[in-house]
């Protein structure tokens, strides 16, 4: 059975089609063609538009909804994450995920720092999971350990790829390690906080804290004179696609540097930012450096929804002057190539991305009320 679905606009996943187009698919949502006419269309107010791409959230952190209060800074956060976690079950993941799901969002770069949400994915039909097994250890001699530990949680899961956790807590022989055994696909927290850069330019800032609170001994960690950005990245340059996560304080001379890796996306979680820093992501200096952005939420612990669309909202009341067109080419076709997943993003033909629309909105304008609707 063939289905045609017609609105006030589609959004390819590259740009706008403009009206009087129509999306011509089977009823199990194999895109045919989008066609230059709406004969037989069923018709929308809206945009219609493929599923969202979250390319960074923490699942099994479901629980700490409402759990860590706002604005307390990295440093302190992590800790209260640290001391506050504990395993997630498995129906909280099973409304977590419907949540996403409900949102539009068809495919979720997953962070895992443990086996629990494995068996909840892998039976899970709703969404495609990236899953991203993180390795921590500050320390050269624990390297070893810290990173079996990590294959044996990767074990779990039916699609993992281990993954630095950040620049603060990853030894240099771990990011040996971790370069070595993945060539795929990995995402990193950088520069989430500009105490990151305090202790890799200087060593100083609170991160000397918590190291004395988690008693690890950084006596032999030198200071570099650079930032964070300029360590970590080049263990990944044969990667086939690196994420990088937040970058809050990410400066334009780190974004020039950046720019030699052709393999990088930079992840906006502009209200996870605002949840934890108070701080807005320099989306003006990536944009006219032309970099490939992409999306996510963060987790329930720094962000009051899992939403791409609520994102999508939060980063035009700060940026309105970046196009609605642009803003969905991230939560939808550069979210897919980051992530790897060929069939999403898009309406080219053979895929299967989802179909959406986005109620009463317009080619630049989107309502707080705006909700989405799943077509097909």
């Amino acid at each position: 059975m063939i289905r045609k679905f017609t609105a006030d606009n589609i959004f390819d996943g590259n740009k706008f089609t403009g009206a009087g187009h129509s999306i011509v698919c089977t009823s199990e949502g194999e895109i045919l063609a989008i066609e230059n006419n709406c004969d037989n269309a069923e018709k929308y107010n809206g945009i219609i538009i493929p599923g969202f791409i979250n390319c960074h959230c923490h699942l099994e952190l479901s629980n700490l909804k409402s759990q860590i209060k706002t604005g307390t800074g990295l440093v302190t956060f992590v800790q209260e994450v640290m001391k506050n976690r504990i395993a997630c079950g498995e129906e909280l993941m099973y409304h977590t995920a419907q949540a996403m799901k409900d949102e539009g969002i068809v495919a979720v770069g997953d962070i895992c720092n443990t086996s629990d949400t494995a068996n909840f994915k892998n039976n899970y039909p709703g969404i495609l999971w990236r899953n991203f097994v993180e390795v921590s250890g500050f320390v050269d001699a624990g390297a070893e350990k810290r990173f079996n530990a990590a294959i044996e949680v990767a074990r779990h899961f039916q699609n993992a790829y281990l993954t630095p956790h950040s620049p603060y807590s990853v030894s240099d022989k771990l990011f040996e390690l971790i370069s070595k055994e993945n060539n795929n696909y990995i995402s990193i927290h950088n520069q989430e906080s500009e105490e990151e850069d305090s202790f890799h330019v200087h060593k100083t800032g609170k991160f000397l804290e918590l190291y004395k609170n988690l008693g690890i001994d950084i006596s032999k960690f030198e200071k570099s004179n650079q930032s964070s950005i300029h360590r970590w990245l080049p263990h990944f340059k044969k990667a086939k696609s690196v994420i990088s996560v937040h970058n809050t304080f990410t400066s334009i001379e780190d974004i020039e540097f950046a720019l030699a890796y052709k393999n990088l996306s930079f992840c906006i979680c502009i209200k996870a930012n605002i949840y934890i820093e108070n701080k807005i992501p320099p989306i003006d200096s990536l944009r006219d450096s032309g970099c490939k952005i992409v999306l996510g939420t963060d987790s329930l612990a720094s962000n009051n929804t899992l939403s791409i669309l609520s994102e999508i909202k939060e980063i035009k009341k700060h940026f309105p002057a970046v196009p609605i067109e642009e803003i969905l080419q991230w939560a939808t076709k550069n979210g897919a190539e980051a992530l790897g997943f060929e069939t999403l993003g898009s309406f080219s033909g053979g895929k299967k991305p989802g179909i959406y629309l986005l109620q009463n909105a317009k080619d630049d304008f989107i309502p707080e009320e705006c909700k989405i609707l799943k077509l097909i």
